[in-house]
């Protein structure tokens, strides 16, 4: 995949969507807004749907503000298909900030 070739879905775009209770802030983050789950019990779900896709390899980037009152264990899945199987799922600590190289200067 050629890097300059890239979708970004942010969190005020129509292929983004939440479940549960989630606050907006403005002023910070990608295009100047972040969406914050409220409650810690596992309920609360942000998706971001990626269509038209051709087969290959791909890079999924992602991006929060940390601090304590974040998931310590916040698990992102990949899925080929909207409710299809887990293809990978990985846990991420929101607590500390992201790692690795900004993507359009967001980190």
């Amino acid at each position: 995949m050629n890097m300059k070739e890239f979708k970004i879905i942010d969190d005020g775009d129509s292929e983004f969507s939440v479940m549960g209770t989630w606050t907006t802030a403005t002023g910070a983050g990608f295009a100047g807004d972040v969406n914050t789950a409220t409650g810690t019990n596992g309920a609360n779900k942000a998706t971001w749907t990626f269509s038209g896709l051709l087969p290959g390899l791909y890079r999924v980037d992602a991006t929060w503000t940390s601090g304590t009152s974040r998931a310590s264990n916040a698990p992102y899945t990949i899925r080929a298909t909207a409710g299809g199987a887990a293809l990978s799922t990985s846990t991420i600590n929101q607590r500390i900030d992201p790692t690795g190289a900004p993507t359009e200067g967001s980190r």
